[in-house]
């Protein structure tokens, strides 16, 4: 369920003049780039995660699974200041089997090399 400010961009390109992965451009990303865009999932198994693309403005999102205690993610790497690089993030990684639920946000924090609160699924990673 996608709240405000979430948007499926069918072939997604950079904006900016940052270095990408062609194998990860001009394709389908669900894109979000302003704080308080928020999604939430239902997804079965053990673990939860995401592969994104993590560019230079990037933010810091805060997630929850089952309604637990929301934790945040600096999704900035050491090599995003300069490239739009492909980075597989696993939220949780020891539920108990079954059935879950995440809630995912973006926030207003950000990492202070980051210039932006954007965060970009390729897809959601469930086992």
């Amino acid at each position: 369920k996608l709240g405000e400010g979430w948007s499926l961009v069918p072939s997604w390109e950079p904006k900016d003049q940052a270095g990408r992965r062609k194998q990860f451009t001009h394709v389908p990303m669900l894109v979000a780039e302003q704080p308080g865009a928020e999604l939430e999932l239902e997804f079965s198994g053990t673990a939860i995660g995401l592969l994104e693309v993590a560019g230079p403005d990037v933010g810091i999102l805060e997630y929850s699974v089952d309604g637990a205690p929301p934790k945040q993610l600096d999704q900035f790497t050491e090599w995003s200041e300069r490239l739009h690089i492909p980075w597989a993030y696993m939220l949780e990684a020891e539920l108990e089997p079954g059935d879950h639920r995440l809630i995912l946000r973006t926030t207003d924090k950000k990492n202070e090399a980051s210039g932006g609160h954007a965060i970009r699924i390729v897809q959601f990673l469930a086992n």
